[in-house]
């Protein structure tokens, strides 16, 4: 130490460091449980994350007694559907289960996706030509989707009044869709008839049947069915 050092300057740098090192430990420290726990600084203007499909359908799912679900990658005459159907009348009848207790899923995807399409998407794009459709009521590939609605006195319709969608909607069934399916033939129909591909996707959400859930795909659809507790079904 020279003469012109003073003890007291050397103490002051010391506690210095000393204060300096102890603010940064602390904000460490502060920061490792927010690390641990997987937590995010939120997005500036403190906006959060939302969902692009609605997933509150699996509350539902979870808290009945009695769940399944059934994979419709096909048409199949509404086979998916029917399945879907029995299995409620099944338990309901053989176990008295109340309506809340018995919940089916039902996922369109690949090929089924033109069932959850309304009668003006038949119409306009030739779904039934398509999908190999018949109306049952005039012999001809279907304009008109007859999975939709069935009363009690059609003749030879492909599904039960139960099993269309609006009965199984009024049953409590839930019926999904696969997203991924839907574009990819708003892609195609786009091109085969000279449209804007947004246009036709805006216009395929649109009208997909009312009660029928969007979802990221039918492959996600399926398993989160399955994450809620479903028993698994392959319909078609």
């Amino acid at each position: 130490m020279s003469a012109s050092e003073k003890p007291s300057s050397h103490r002051r740098e010391f506690l210095a460091h000393v204060a300096t090192a102890a603010a940064v430990m602390a904000g460490t420290a502060c920061a490792a449980p927010l690390a641990a726990a997987g937590l995010k600084s939120a997005p500036s203007g403190g906006a959060s994350r939302t969902a692009p499909f609605d997933d509150n359908w699996t509350r539902r799912v979870t808290a009945a007694k009695h769940k399944a679900v059934f994979d419709s990658p096909g048409v199949d005459d509404g086979l998916a559907l029917t399945h879907a159907t029995f299995f409620m009348q099944g338990y309901r009848e053989q176990l008295g289960a109340g309506g809340d207790d018995v919940v089916p899923v039902v996922v369109l995807r690949h090929a089924g996706t033109v069932i959850a399409m309304n009668d003006f998407l038949w119409e306009k794009y030739a779904l039934g030509e398509r999908a190999k459709v018949k109306d049952p009521v005039t012999g001809k590939d279907a304009l008109r989707n007859p999975f939709l609605h069935v009363s009690k006195d059609d003749k030879d319709p492909l599904v039960s009044p139960e099993a269309s969608l609006e009965g199984l909607i009024a049953s409590g069934a839930v019926l999904l869709v696969c997203n991924k399916a839907a574009m990819r033939y708003a892609g195609q129909m786009a091109q085969k008839f000279n449209r804007d591909p947004e246009e036709v996707r805006a216009e395929i959400r649109a009208n997909i049947v009312p009660g029928v859930m969007l979802q990221p795909s039918g492959i996600y659809a399926t398993l989160r069915a399955q994450d809620a507790g479903c028993a698994f079904m392959k319909s078609t």
